[in-house]
This record gives C-alpha cells, sequence and structure tokens, in this order.
C-alpha cells in the first residue's frame, strides 16, 4: 500500500494505518532506533512510540513520504531516550562519588575548628 493511502487511513483514524505501517517501515524504524540505542527492548518500545505520535499528529499534518517522516519521529524519540539513559548514568556516577566523600568529612556534631597560624 502507498503512502497517500496509508496516511488517509490515519487521517480516517483506522487501525489499519498502524497494521500497514508496521509492515512498510517496521523493520526500517526498528533499524534506526536500534543504531541509536543499541538496546533491542528500548527499540521496540521507541517504534511503539513512534505509531503512538504519528496517530496523534496525522492529522494535522499529510505527511507526502511517510517513512520520511516516521524515520524523523523514530530519530528524535531515540535520541532523546538515549540522551535521558546517558544522563541517569551520569547521576549514579556523581552520586556514588559524593557519598564515598561524605567518609571524608567530618562528623555533624564535630564543628570544623579554623586555627590561626
Amino acid at each position: 500500500m502507498d503512502d497517500i493511502r496509508i496516511v488517509a487511513l490515519y487521517c480516517e483514524r483506522s487501525e489499519e494505518a498502524l497494521e500497514r505501517s508496521e509492515t512498510n517501515y517496521g523493520n526500517y524504524l526498528r533499524f534506526l532506533a536500534t543504531r541509536i540505542l543499541t538496546d533491542p527492548e528500548d527499540a521496540k518500545e521507541i517504534v511503539n512510540d513512534v505509531y503512538r505520535k504519528a496517530w496523534d499528529t496525522i492529522p494535522p499534518n499529510r505527511p507526502a513520504s511517510l517513512k520520511t517522516y516516521l524515520g524523523r519521529i523514530c530519530k528524535q524519540l531515540a535520541v532523546n531516550r538515549y540522551n535521558a539513559n546517558r544522563a541517569q548514568k551520569r547521576n549514579i556516577a556523581l552520586t556514588q562519588v559524593l557519598d564515598e566523600l561524605t567518609e571524608c568529612l567530618p562528623a555533624a556534631e564535630q564543628p570544623l575548628v579554623c586555627e590561626s597560624i
């Protein structure tokens, strides 16, 4: 089925649009998401999110090339997930370092005393 007909199905709110999108572009979208995320499970979730976002944005959008439209959504969502995953890992590493530093600090009951020289 061609892109124009699939977009028309989206506009009619037919669930067949999702099935046709999966049939025509599912492998392509999973490939894109996996190349960015490297985790097949995350890639599957992203592809499902792509279909949801396409459902929400068609109409008012009427893309001439559905493959390009879905691919752009997929890349955007995958990069956002990648950045979120990396941010969580950075925060965990920082928390571990700060926890190690607390061992070097005096207890709260013991005030720091500055001696003048």
